[in-house]
């Protein structure tokens, strides 16, 4: 399990800022940076609301 952040979970959104920022106005290679920091961090946060939320194959159907 990983330790948890020094930003109390505020990580990837902080890197996601810095990239963006940087991408925008420093160097495309920044905004690339940009753009898979965010695919990830969508990726991460579905997992978990999908996590939170339970698969469908483990609820029982509701009998009438």
């Amino acid at each position: 399990m990983s330790k948890p952040s020094p930003w109390s979970g505020y990580t990837i959104p902080l890197i996601l800022a810095v990239f963006g920022i940087l991408g925008i106005t420093v160097d495309l290679i920044f905004l690339l940076a940009f753009f898979i920091v965010l695919a990830y961090y969508l990726y991460r946060t579905e997992k978990r609301i999908s996590a939170l939320e339970g698969s469908p194959t483990t609820q029982q159907p509701s009998s009438k």
